[in-house]
């Protein structure tokens, strides 16, 4: 049903409810339909005069919105996963968002260009022997190994692989900062690799080890002014002193 006055109680009127569907429709989709007509089939329409509302069962607020079911959904032990590596930080708000997308496996790295026409090689720019994945870029290039081992410490080592085993491997690392430091600087080196991988592709500029643990130290001195001042920022601070 696609009309503007239209109500949910409209669509159910009619029982059975019978949805228009083009026969291209997956396998998955009609189990996913099924599903949806047994869910509907227990629904009690309320008066077609009544304007429709959402709201919430359960939970500390039962007017719907989007931050009662992150709340909902946190406070039931079932939250989106790893969702404070994201948003519980005090990185700008662009780095968040790049990090999301680096969790989806959308970067426009090589490979991912390659993939979608618009490259004729996906070759890493700087091993020049590997295609650039996201694995490859952020971890298992030989450049980064390194890296990972001068910001991770002696404590972990095994190396990561991943956007979330990167984040794991610093709260094992540094168990004392708590949520939102970890995540501010699980998504400052990310950042980090991602820009001085740009500035190789684009301007030619092979940063060595050092110069990019400096721009850590930079950005992350840059976002302490976004941190509260509740929040302790010693420690991180001091995690800087040593890297270099």
């Amino acid at each position: 049903m696609i009309r503007a006055a239209g109500s949910v109680s409209d669509a159910l009127a009619d029982r059975p409810l019978v949805l228009r569907t083009h026969d291209r429709v997956t396998d998955h989709a009609r189990v996913e339909l099924r599903v949806l007509h047994g869910a509907l089939d227990h629904l009690l329409a309320c008066s077609s005069t009544a304007d429709d509302e959402r709201s919430l069962a359960w939970g500390d607020a039962h007017q719907f919105s989007a931050g009662a079911v992150y709340r909902m959904l946190k406070s039931s032990g079932c939250g989106p996963p790893l969702h404070d590596l994201n948003w519980a930080g005090y990185a700008p708000l662009k780095v968040k968002v790049f990090v999301w997308i680096l969790r989806h496996g959308n970067t426009r790295t090589r490979a991912f260009l390659r993939h979608i026409g618009c490259l004729d090689t996906d070759v890493c720019p700087f091993c020049l022997r590997q295609p650039e994945t996201l694995a490859h870029l952020f971890f298992t290039c030989s450049r980064q190994r390194l890296f990972w081992r001068c910001t991770l410490g002696p404590r972990r080592c095994a190396l990561p692989t991943s956007a979330e085993a990167a984040w794991v491997s610093l709260q094992v690392s540094n168990p004392s900062w708590g949520v939102p430091l970890w995540s501010t600087v699980t998504s400052c080196l990310l950042w980090v690799i991602w820009k001085t991988r740009n500035r190789m592709v684009f301007d030619a500029v092979h940063l060595p080890l050092p110069a990019i643990l400096e721009q850590v130290i930079e950005h992350l001195r840059l976002w302490r002014a976004r941190v509260p001042s509740r929040v302790s920022f010693e420690s991180v601070e001091q995690w800087c002193a040593v890297l270099l």
